[in-house]
């Protein structure tokens, strides 16, 4: 309906993917197999974007997912992006908080990152970087990916996906310092 751009989609399905899916995560059995069923969403979405990148699938998904349009580019970034979901998904589930805090520092540092940087950060770069990178982009970063961390580990803890023995402000200044971290060093 043009109320934004194809680039701003592009990032928004970027940032929201992943934190939307992980706040299903309950909805899944505490089985352990529970990870592998979970696990086939992404799994699709892998054999999708092969298939779309390859010509041999939807030319519509590459065409939507690609900057350019063309279709190899979704075996670069979304394709890795989703590859990178699968694994923390078989490897940390619900058992550690090592993959809703990457995944959400991932999805959400660097999709808002792009969108507020690209927005409000052309005059305020910084001056060991390569130009692109902007002081508020890398503040979008570190508040965001903080935020949506903070606000799935305890979503997953507050619905019994997740145990914990630090206290709420022990998380909150843990998950605090890998995000801004990762803001700077991204």
């Amino acid at each position: 309906k043009g109320w934004y751009d194809s680039k701003v989609g592009r990032k928004l399905n970027h940032t929201l993917a992943a934190p939307l899916f992980i706040l299903f995560f309950p909805a899944f059995s505490p089985a352990e197999g529970a990870r592998f069923f979970a696990g086939l969403v992404t799994l699709s979405n892998i054999f999708r974007l092969y298939l779309a990148g390859t010509g041999q699938g939807e030319s519509s998904l590459a065409a939507t997912i690609s900057r350019s349009g063309d279709k190899a580019e979704v075996l670069g970034g979304p394709f890795i992006y989703v590859c990178i979901f699968q694994v923390f998904i078989w490897l940390f589930w619900r058992n550690s908080m090592i993959g809703p805090v990457a995944m959400c520092t991932m999805a959400a540092g660097d999709g808002m990152a792009d969108l507020v940087g690209r927005r409000w950060g052309a005059n305020n770069k910084w001056e060991f970087s390569d130009g692109k990178k902007s002081k508020v982009g890398t503040l979008a970063f570190g508040l965001s990916a903080f935020v949506t961390s903070f606000g799935i580990v305890n979503w997953l803890i507050a619905t019994g996906c997740m145990e914990t023995t630090l206290e709420t402000t022990d998380l909150a200044l843990r998950i605090l310092l890998i995000s801004f971290t990762t803001a700077f060093v991204e």
